[in-house]
């Protein structure tokens, strides 16, 4: 049962054998559950002694989030955020338009939105609504978008209910990101060595990203370059192994991947050139003692590494962006 979500082991742990639960919904999405069979075994020997640390690990990380979750809510309660309805109604229709033209750039697209009666057009003269009030100020559209990366949410166009749950729990984050940076700075959080070293990691990545994003800013990759690309690495997108994948149906991935492709040969050719100015040296006494573990799976295989507080990606530690 240590296996067993917290919130799904609550909403089966009275259930009978057979019977199917009512609907329940958890983070914006409703489940039913049907319990097939209950599997009781004594504990051996052998168990306890390999599998006491893993257990312990768990109820400690069951624990710490239990503890996170009211923590955030009691500080949050009184903050008294409301978000306006039609305010992210028009957020979320402009958003969905422009993910769905699979624009390049969002701003770009904002700014260039000429059709009056499109979504991304009525975004654009509705930039300075109020979006989200709470206790001592509220934020605009654009407060918002100042803070958001759009592409940070997954975007299904058969799904665009899901999207706008994403879209509310982004807001929602955002909001409570702002008042956890107000309240670190009242608390001096920002002399902390910890925080100090984890800042110093944030700035060298948005330096990166900054750099990235300047030398790459004009990469595009059209549809002829995509299907060949696609051509090239089918292999890669079939998620069984008798799969015929259509470009069709993993374009928006597809130009993405053919995109960055492009823009690492470019970032790799600037950083060859760069060497000529700025001498590299690479300390390869420290690089021969990390050691890795092999794996004989696909090399297409990607791993994300998540906080287990959060649930959120390790970054700046750990960060897609980072490697090849």
């Amino acid at each position: 049962w240590l296996d067993v979500p917290a919130d799904v082991l609550a909403a089966i742990k009275d259930l009978p054998v057979g019977k199917i639960s009512e609907p329940v919904e958890m983070n914006g999405v409703y489940y039913i559950f049907q319990i097939m069979d209950i599997r009781r075994q004594p504990v051996s020997e052998y168990d306890i002694s390999s599998q006491t640390e893993r257990y312990r690990q768990i109820l400690t990380s069951r624990k710490e989030s239990e503890l996170a979750r009211q923590f955030v809510s009691e500080f949050m309660t009184p903050k008294n955020v409301v978000t306006k309805g039609e305010s992210f109604r028009i957020l979320a229709s402009g958003l969905i338009e422009y993910r769905a033209a699979k624009s390049q750039n969002f701003e770009q697209a904002l700014n260039s939105a000429s059709d009056e009666s499109s979504a991304l057009f009525k975004l654009k003269e509705n930039l300075n609504k109020t979006l989200v009030t709470f206790e001592g100020g509220d934020w605009s559209i654009r407060d918002f978008l100042d803070r958001f990366n759009e592409n940070t949410i997954r975007f299904d166009p058969d799904n665009t209910d899901g999207y706008k749950q994403a879209l509310n729990h982004a807001i929602a984050l955002k909001v409570r990101d702002h008042f956890f940076t107000i309240a670190a700075k009242e608390q001096g959080m920002l002399k902390a060595p910890l925080v100090k070293k984890e800042l110093k990691m944030w700035r060298d990545k948005w330096v990166y990203e900054e750099a990235r994003n300047y030398f790459t800013e004009n990469v595009t990759v059209n549809e002829e370059y995509a299907k060949n690309y696609f051509s090239k690495f089918k292999d890669k997108y079939k998620e069984s192994k008798d799969e015929m994948p259509a470009f069709e149906k993993y374009e928006e991935r597809v130009r993405r991947d053919a995109r960055r492709q492009r823009a690492l040969a470019l970032l790799s050719h600037k950083a060859d050139s760069l060497k000529t100015h700025y001498p590299v040296y690479i300390n390869e006494a420290v690089l021969d003692t990390i050691t890795v573990t092999d794996s004989r799976k696909s090399k297409w295989i990607n791993m994300q590494v998540f906080k287990r507080s959060s649930g959120r990606m390790a970054r700046p530690i750990v960060d897609p962006s980072w490697i090849q």
